[in-house]
């Protein structure tokens, strides 16, 4: 019995410090392909973004967020989640979320705080959200992607396609 997931916390990017240095220390701006998409500096997924430049000026933005499994381990999220102890267990099993929990007083309720890096949340996200995934798993996966996508992050996920369940849930299928 999954009941709610709410994003409490997440990595904060000073833009103008880290433009700044960067561009003095590297002599250029890391930013050039956010530019080619016109894409603005003030994200999450921006930041993953400009990473790839670091190494590689004036790269692909849309590929850094879709193949920068490194970079993903660079940014983190903390969900507070309302959920039973069977449903905390799954997520503790398959992924390297860490996370504290505590009874509630409603029975079988518990409360946890879960602290993860995207590289994290994804490799949950997708092991919840499979075929054979218990659904009340896979409802919360799907809230933690939803959350996700709504900070800009859907490239993230763009390798997958969102495949619809009568049990009102999706399961993510790799692309081919």
């Amino acid at each position: 019995m999954f009941v709610t997931a709410e994003l409490i916390a997440e990595s904060s990017i000073d833009w103008q410090k880290y433009l700044t240095l960067t561009r003095q220390i590297l002599g250029r701006s890391v930013s050039q392909g956010l530019d080619s998409y016109n894409m603005r500096a003030d994200s999450l997924a921006a930041f993953i973004c400009t990473l790839d430049e670091i190494d590689t000026q004036a790269s692909d933005p849309v590929l850094s967020l879709r193949l920068g499994e490194g970079f993903l381990e660079l940014i983190s999220f903390t969900f507070l989640i309302v959920a039973d102890n069977k449903t905390f267990c799954k997520l503790v099993s398959c992924s390297n979320i860490k996370f504290i929990n505590k009874e509630t007083i409603r029975p079988e309720v518990d409360l946890a705080i879960a602290h993860g890096t995207l590289a994290e949340w994804k490799n949950a996200i997708l092991y919840l959200s499979k075929v054979g995934a218990d659904t009340t798993c896979r409802k919360m996966a799907n809230t933690f992607q939803k959350i996700l996508e709504s900070k800009g992050l859907q490239q993230v996920f763009s390798q997958y396609n969102k495949a619809n369940v009568t049990d009102g849930t999706f399961l993510l299928l790799k692309k081919v």
